[in-house]
């Protein structure tokens, strides 16, 4: 995962005590109108992931002052990270934070607050104010001088996207009722604004695939052993920042979920790489006796990204199968038999659609799906419904 270092507070140019009072003199109310305001703004700028990041967390911090951060993109089938970064946190302790996510039970973990109706909580809250009860504040936080956090769920209507963890220095007050408030608010906007980039950075993205799957192995401490040649050429395609270990972050994530699991069906996610999407499918393996882990990554097919890619654009469940029968070619007469709608609901149910994919018309909707998503594939199978999953 990216360690942007002092990074954020450079592009800002304030630091320490100077973010903190970053427009002090603004009333509370007005403060968050302002960036409630800059947020729809960021989110409908066409800005690549990196500045749409730092432009909504320096919109959040006019609100909500914090001292560090770790920011990531979520696959919204799996909620696992794909696309980790983080501000004023050293690189080193990024398998410490994920071991404590995935291999141990505290409170305060991101499953957790994606569970929860409001999407978020504090750690000071979570630990009825005595921190020293988790053991990421004793083992990882404390010692990086980090207290409280707020750790939030970018969800609206169609899933979560992402999520972000804002720490403030050991002694600063904890997170208020009301910046947990403000977040809340806000949530969705950033959730419609990660949706809007990954299509952005998916439709920009030029660049071939191995054309075997790749293989990479690591040892079960998640240490790396080896890979094929389709493996290697896989990670030789992200910066050593964008790598935990040696490893793509959002690969070495899908590794410590497995680890994690004591049983059940392995996880496996999606992730958009510098070339394109990739699927990565986890597994056990021994090895003369030895436990290893496989990761097979590969191009996802069709039927694979299709859910994620609906859910992006932010249609509904109904508009979703409008988009199926009109890839296999139907009418607005066979759409209207179909779903037992009237043709005039279908023609509304169409706009909606072209207004959100931004197409004028059926010819632009199935062109832009099979140039940049591959998904007519999809839309032979079965319909996809507004949680990244398959109806039948």
């Amino acid at each position: 995962m990216r360690d942007r270092g002092r990074r954020l507070s450079q592009v800002l140019g304030v630091s320490g005590a100077e973010r903190r009072g970053l427009d002090s003199d603004m009333p509370q109310l007005e403060k968050a109108k302002v960036a409630s305001d800059k947020l729809v703004r960021v989110g409908s700028s066409g800005f690549d992931l990196e500045t749409f990041r730092v432009r909504t967390l320096d919109a959040i911090r006019q609100v909500v002052p914090f001292d560090a951060a770790f920011w990531t993109i979520a696959d919204p089938a799996t909620l696992l990270f794909t696309r980790g970064v983080q501000d004023e946190i050293p690189q080193e302790t990024v398998p410490a934070f994920l071991h404590n996510e995935f291999m141990t039970d505290d409170v305060n973990q991101f499953s957790a607050v994606a569970a929860d109706p409001r999407g978020m909580h504090t750690l000071h809250a979570a630990t009825g104010g005595d921190m020293s009860r988790s053991a990421r504040f004793r083992e990882i936080l404390e010692p990086l001088s980090l207290g409280d956090e707020l750790r939030i769920a970018f969800t609206d209507k169609t899933g979560v996207w992402g999520f972000v963890c804002l720490h403030r220095g050991l002694g600063e007050p904890p997170f208020s009722e009301q910046e947990s408030a403000f977040l809340n608010r806000v949530s969705p906007i950033v959730a419609q604004g990660i949706r809007t980039a990954i299509l952005l950075a998916a439709s920009r993205i030029q660049g071939e695939h191995p054309s075997v799957p790749g293989l990479v192995m690591l040892s079960e401490d998640l240490e790396y052993v080896g890979a094929n040649d389709a493996g290697r050429s896989w990670l030789d395609r992200f910066d050593d920042a964008d790598k935990v270990k040696g490893i793509p972050s959002g690969f070495y994530v899908v590794a410590a979920a497995l680890r994690g699991m004591p049983s059940g069906q392995p996880p496996r996610t999606r992730t958009l790489t510098p070339s394109g999407w990739a699927s990565v499918h986890p597994s056990w393996l021994d090895v003369s006796g030895e436990r290893h882990i496989a990761l097979l990554i590969e191009e996802p097919s069709a039927v694979e990204l299709a859910p994620l890619i609906v859910s992006a654009y932010g249609l509904t469940p109904q508009q979703s199968r409008v988009v199926e029968l009109v890839c296999r070619g139907s009418s607005t007469a066979d759409v209207s038999s179909e779903l037992t709608i009237s043709p005039h609901t279908v023609q509304d149910h169409m706009k909606a659609i072209f207004e959100k994919m931004g197409a004028s018309n059926r010819r632009e909707l199935v062109a832009s799906l099979l140039s940049d998503h591959y998904m007519p594939r999809a839309m032979t199978e079965e319909p996809i419904n507004r949680l990244g999953q398959f109806d039948r």
